[in-house]
């Protein structure tokens, strides 16, 4: 795990640089953004042009500590329109943040949590759930093995839940998880996630977020889905 959070803050960023050689590494913050745009297209992050985040993924950058960070998320190729500008954030050496671009294209808005995460020693995943469909109504999520149970209840657009530790077996063959969002209103199953082996490994001991996005009646990659994003 201690290996794993020193790859996680080795991150590089480059701000304001136009040469190879004036690229500059630093240690000191990261942030993750999480493309939900429906019918969107690949998004940028501030003056890192060349690098972008696909529709329904997400993607990891580091930045410098100082005192007044800018960041700005925008469609690719289009700086002058950025969804998200934060012009007098402050950020601390060791902060994490995920930044969550949602809405529908060309319109878009985003959501940034700054991050408290827990390091777990017992084999658990801890997951939360957040609903970036904007024609969703309010949802609940289950678990197909107890599917009365609610694990988060009545999440409705642009809201986040806490995480939550579940039980995760010290194989992967012998753990499985699949989750599935309901109408809240009418407990009908709208859409299921279930978990692969490589993102059970990925989770255990750690932090996931599973992003509802997606539209009711949407295709490709506007329909209802789950987007696995993993923290560490």
């Amino acid at each position: 795990m201690k290996k794993n959070l020193i790859q996680f803050f080795v991150l590089v960023a480059i701000f304001n640089s136009c040469k190879k050689e004036e690229t500059t590494v630093y240690s000191n913050a990261a942030i993750t953004v999480v493309n939900a745009i429906v019918e969107g297209v690949p998004v940028s992050v501030s003056t890192n042009s060349k690098d972008s985040v696909l529709i329904n993924s997400s993607k990891s950058y580091g930045f410098a500590v100082q005192p007044s960070t800018k960041i700005s998320v925008f469609a690719s190729r289009t700086p002058s329109l950025p969804y998200f500008t934060s012009e007098t954030l402050q950020v601390n050496k060791g902060d994490i943040y995920s930044l969550f671009v949602c809405g529908r294209y060309p319109s878009g808005e985003a959501m940034l949590v700054k991050e408290s995460l827990k390091m777990f020693s017992d084999s658990v995943i801890s997951v939360r759930f957040i609903n970036l469909s904007p024609s969703s109504i309010p949802i609940n999520v289950t678990l197909s093995g107890t599917p009365s149970v609610n694990q988060f209840s009545n999440v409705a657009y642009k809201q986040i839940t806490d995480f939550k530790q579940l039980a995760a077996g010290p194989t992967v063959a012998n753990t499985v998880f699949t989750f599935q969002v309901r109408n809240a209103s009418t407990h009908v199953v709208i859409a299921t996630y279930a978990y692969t082996a490589a993102n059970l490994t990925a989770s255990r001991f750690r932090n996931v977020t599973l992003v509802f996005r997606g539209i009711i009646g949407g295709t490709g990659t506007s329909a209802l889905g789950i987007t696995f994003v993993p923290h560490y």
